[in-house]
């Protein structure tokens, strides 16, 4: 990490990932030890006592231990004397593991000035995820004037002190720029750190930010740029005469600080017809569909698609989560549909069973009546149909045409359109009764992931530009 990167974190209340000799408040007693703020890793520290008490029931006069011991706490303080910091751990694991050696990891760590309360709430977020600036459509410089006469050199007007607000009456949130400079003989260098904030009207935990408003913010921009986006930096702010400001350790937090390009793309791949609809609304609308659990909002896992996945997962991940969001969006449909299948399959089985009764009917023709399928499911090609009508503007299915296995699997007889034939490939690999070689599996995927993001922003009442994918 840079001194100037160092800077930018101590600036934000925060401080240098690494191990720091730390004195824990534990149960009461005051002990000393180190603790490890890791980056983008859940923090860790330990103490040098025995806190846990691991006494093994035995006879007159005999002692023993056993290791390791644990047990769970919800708050663990600590201080960094050199920092001259409060390091507060939440959702602690206290773990016991020889004599003098007690292990504390926590879920969540917040640094400060000021000791935090174990029930202490926040009324604001500063974050900074990477490629954030694609979505305020505010580039860093606004302008560029060139000199009259002499060298030719560029300068830059900035717009730092420019800012994109989108304002809730329960959540709110302004985007803008920081910045930072340096000069030496040769060389100004001015590099622009994008950050946003959100202010809430009703105050929340760490834990309650982090899962309701960074993470799904981190998610949102991985979907509509396509990448695995991360959180670098967060901080979280009381209000009040008696200003708290702490910074945050955690999973999902890099402590990388970023550094956005010069001018940011002209192409945002989140967009939306409603002028008047914000981030804010948005992430509000994935909380609600997080909450009723569906399938795509849920299941989307940039992770999982990543290049170390092999493309046959990755195939069978994209179809699930279509024909699953397909199934969720379409319940009320599927339900009566459901109701009218189960009364004919009674029906027919009834009239099989007097057929069956009468000798008209084989003992074996009665086994093969018995397996008209109970359920009336919705098929994957009727949700692939129906994905590729609503977002026509991708051109999806026709892409998906002209790859290697499409055609092959078309060609083969084995299916009469792109629909069917994705359906042949996904029974085949679900039921290991085929096998792709995996660079046409990968065309595939490439062509289909695409699909996925942009219904994956519909839901969120945005739309995917089909410019953004050039």
């Amino acid at each position: 990490m840079t001194e100037d990167e160092i800077r930018l974190l101590r600036e934000y209340g925060s401080i240098e990932p690494g191990e720091y000799d730390c004195e824990w408040t534990i149960n009461g007693k005051q002990v000393r030890g180190h603790v490890e703020l890791r980056a983008g890793r859940p923090p860790l520290g330990y103490a040098r006592i025995e806190l846990i008490d691991g006494a093994i029931p035995g006879k007159r006069g005999q002692y023993a231990r056993r290791y390791p011991t644990s047990r769970d706490v919800p708050v663990v303080r600590g201080y960094i004397d050199s920092q001259m910091k409060h390091v507060t751990f939440f959702d602690v694991w206290l773990t016991a593991e020889f004599t003098e050696r007690t292990r504390v990891a926590g879920a969540i760590a917040l640094v400060s000035k000021e000791e935090l309360a174990d029930d202490i709430v926040f009324t604001a977020m500063t974050t900074q995820v990477t490629q954030i600036e694609r979505f305020s459509g505010l580039p860093p410089i606004a302008s560029n004037v060139r000199s009259s006469g002499g060298a030719p050199r560029e300068f830059g007007i900035t717009t730092t002190e420019m800012k994109c607000e989108w304002p809730g009456a329960e959540m709110s949130a302004t985007f803008y720029y920081g910045y930072r400079s340096s000069i030496d003989p040769f060389i100004l260098s001015v590099l622009f750190t994008p950050w946003i904030k959100f202010t809430a009207s009703v105050a929340m935990d760490a834990r309650a930010w982090l899962r309701q408003w960074c993470l799904p913010l981190v998610e949102l921009i991985s979907v509509a740029t396509g990448a695995r986006e991360r959180a670098t930096l967060v901080s979280l702010e009381t209000t009040g005469d008696g200003k708290i400001t702490a910074s945050v350790f955690s999973n999902p937090v890099s402590q990388e600080p970023y550094y956005c390009a010069r001018r940011s793309p002209d192409i945002l791949a989140f967009t939306a017809s409603d002028e008047d609809f914000s981030l804010v609304q948005a992430l509000t609308r994935w909380n609600e569909l997080h909450r009723a659990e569906h399938p795509l909002i849920v299941g989307y896992n940039t992770i999982a698609l990543g290049n170390d996945q092999h493309p046959q997962a990755r195939l069978l991940l994209l179809l699930q989560w279509l024909e699953a969001s397909y199934g969720f969006d379409h319940r009320t449909e599927f339900d009566a549909q459901q109701e009218k299948h189960t009364a004919e399959r009674d029906s027919l089985l009834a009239k099989l069973r007097t057929m069956r009764e009468d000798g008209t009917l084989t003992r074996q023709e009665w086994k093969l009546a018995k397996r008209v399928p109970r359920f009336a499911q919705p098929s994957l090609s009727e949700a692939l149909s129906s994905y590729f009508t609503l977002h026509s503007d991708l051109d999806v299915e026709s892409k998906l045409g002209k790859t290697t296995l499409i055609r092959e699997v078309t060609a083969a007889g084995e299916a009469e359109n792109v629909t069917d034939a994705l359906r042949v490939v996904r029974n085949g690999l679900s039921h290991g009764t085929a096998t792709y070689a995996a660079h046409l599996l990968l065309q595939v995927v490439d062509e289909l992931h695409p699909l996925v993001r942009a219904e994956y922003l519909r839901l969120l009442g945005g739309s995917f530009d089909a410019d953004s994918l050039m």
